[in-house]
């Protein structure tokens, strides 16, 4: 944190300093607190922290209840930290040198306690409404996965677009720096990354959680379902809702609320040998997720897991000879150039893909972003 203006350290580190000067007693604490606060403001004076204390502080100023009293010997003089701080020279016009001015230019200021206390309060309250109707606000989206994964475009194409269009009829500039490719986090942290607030918001496949989102994937249990993506989500959704305990889990567990489900094109297999029969991939290397290698592994297939990141060279090494994949993913991977069978299997559709805020990022936003994410 900058320093809060020449004489604001010698009030943080000596609050009764404010008091010596103005000579009465009241909240010294109160006083020192709102004027150090303005003195952060003048640093950042375009920040909203800074028009809120500002705020606050000119209504403290101007509606105080003050008594002048002449003395003979004029303020008590100050000494230690607020010494150095008056001694220090600092250009006219600043905030801290006006305020100085107002409490200690050969009289004292007399502060009635109820003046004080209706003055905090009004202040308070005034800053408090300037930070409500704060208009930008800056958050972090990130992906273990790489654009031309299908909810990795939906999220860069639409989801991030149509966030900052609402906002911004709302009168709020929603900035979102995107972070894909596990350039922030990896395929099997992003759960963790938004729980802690390392990102705001993560994309994620709950393929890579198997032990913390199990259930989550429960339609990768049920192979051969709709192969239409939006079906797929619909059904999804019918689940979350009728079993709350899933998308509750996001928020009790791991602090950070469910926004959106992602559905997909259907899984089928691509394959450096053609598949006609389950009997084809008998003995034969299959790549996948992980949730659903048994697909393949109960029909006599070694199965490999893998992941998007790694299936390309996987497959040109010889790790594994076919994968499980889905259209978009696999002409995004080029996946085509290596295995140049593709057998439409009907796996189908599987929603597990999913995008969550974190509770502390979600709460910083006004009702009204709050209301478009949900």
């Amino acid at each position: 944190m900058p320093p809060a203006g020449a004489c604001f350290p010698a009030c943080r580190a000596d609050p009764a300093a404010i008091d010596r000067i103005a000579g009465a007693p009241g909240p010294d604490l109160l006083r020192c607190g709102m004027i150090f606060t303005a003195g952060r403001a003048e640093h950042n004076p375009t920040s909203d922290v800074a028009r809120g204390a500002l705020a606050a502080l000119a209504f403290f100023l101007s509606s105080t209840e003050m008594t002048e009293r002449t003395t003979s010997a004029g303020p008590e003089p100050l000494r230690g930290s607020a010494a150095k701080c008056a001694d220090r020279s600092r250009p006219a016009g600043t905030l801290d040198t006006a305020i100085e001015r107002r409490l200690s230019q050969g009289k004292n200021v007399k502060m009635t306690a109820r003046s004080v206390f209706v003055s905090a309060v009004a202040g308070l309250s005034l800053a408090v409404a300037v930070l409500a109707t704060a208009e930008t606000f800056n958050l972090k989206l990130a992906s273990g996965h790489p654009p031309g994964l299908h909810y990795v475009d939906l999220l860069h194409e639409w989801f991030i677009p149509e966030l900052k269009e609402r906002a911004k009829a709302k009168g709020h500039t929603v900035n979102v720096i995107q972070l894909y490719a596990g350039s922030a986090v990896k395929l099997s942290e992003t759960l963790e990354g938004a729980q802690h607030g390392f990102v705001d918001i993560g994309g994620m496949c709950y393929c890579f959680e198997p032990s913390d989102l199990m259930l989550h994937a429960f339609q990768v249990l049920l192979p051969f379902g709709t192969p239409d993506p939006e079906l797929s989500v619909k059904i999804a959704r019918s689940v979350y809702g009728q079993i709350p305990e899933l998308p509750n889990a996001f928020n009790e567990k791991y602090n950070q609320t469910l926004l959106s489900l992602f559905g997909q094109d259907p899984y089928d297999i691509y394959a450096k040998f053609p598949v006609n029969s389950v009997a084809d991939v008998n003995g034969k290397k299959i790549g996948g997720a992980g949730p659903n290698l048994p697909w393949v592994g109960l029909a006599g297939s070694i199965a490999v897991q893998t992941t998007g990141a790694i299936v390309y060279n996987s497959l040109q090494t010889g790790v594994f000879d076919g994968a499980i994949s889905f259209v978009s993913r696999s002409q995004g991977l080029k996946l085509y150039e290596l295995a140049k069978n593709y057998t439409k299997v009907g796996f189908g559709s599987i929603t597990f893909h999913g995008v969550q805020i974190n509770n502390k990022s979600m709460a910083a936003l006004p009702p009204e972003p709050q209301q478009i994410l949900v």
